[in-house]
Formats: C-alpha cells, structure tokens, sequence
C-alpha cells in the first residue's frame, strides 16, 4: 500500500493555534482538528521503534494489522482512525516481562518492515513539507 492518496491540509482553522486538518475534514465542534505535526512525529516516532522491535511471529501479526490499519487511516483521511491505530500499534509492541522457555522472537518480517519504511518516508516527507 502507498500513501499517495493522503493528503493534509490547512484549512480556515488559525494558524495561530497550529492546528490543522486531513483533507475531507472541515472543523466543527466535535470534529476531528488535530495538530497533524504531533501526530505524524507520534506516528513515525513508533513506526521507527518498530523497526527494532523483536517480537514473537504471532505478535508480528498484530503489528501487521496495526500497520495495515495506520495506512488505510492515512489513505482515508480519517483522523480518529490514525490516532487509534497508532495507539493500537503502541500496545502491539514488546513487553518487558518475560519469561524462560518463551517463544524465540525475531525481526520484522520483511513486508511488514518494507511497509513501516514506506509509511516513515510518506510521513517524514510530509512532515518537512508542511512544517
């Protein structure tokens, strides 16, 4: 999946406040206004994490969907889903209690890295143009 599709844009929100909107958002009451720049630094800042994540095959799985998740959210413009599954991928990463005997963990699989380096640069690009 790419991310060319997703957009973010100012819109009739002050820049003042520093706050801005995906693209098909109109702030309102209630509506999803978000300080895109947080949110893109919050979204790389544990996508890099990930990449030095060992974890075991199935957890890997759950990352997967998280990561699936966060590209759909971004392609789509939906705010909310991007928050959720940044914070969904947060909890799908290591834990630091463990026992002896466990599963081994491992790396990334490599689709799953090719696509956290994918939704890094969209992201970090963005991130420089914008800013």
């Amino acid at each position: 999946m790419t991310l060319s599709a997703a957009r973010w844009t100012s819109t009739s929100v002050p820049e003042s406040l520093g706050l801005r909107v995906m693209a098909g958002e109109q702030p309102e009451i209630g509506g999803s206004v978000v300080a895109d720049k947080e949110l893109r630094e919050d979204a790389v800042d544990v996508l890099r994490d990930a990449l030095a994540w060992r974890l075991e095959p199935a957890r890997w799985a759950v990352v997967a969907a998280a990561v699936d998740a966060l590209t759909g959210a971004l392609q789509a413009g939906d705010v909310d889903a991007v928050r959720a599954a940044v914070y969904e991928l947060e909890l799908a990463g290591p834990v630091r209690a463990g026992g002896f005997g466990e599963t081994p963990v491992v790396e990334a699989p490599v689709p799953v890295r090719e696509e956290i380096n994918e939704l890094i640069h969209a992201l970090d690009g963005r991130s420089a143009a914008q800013d």
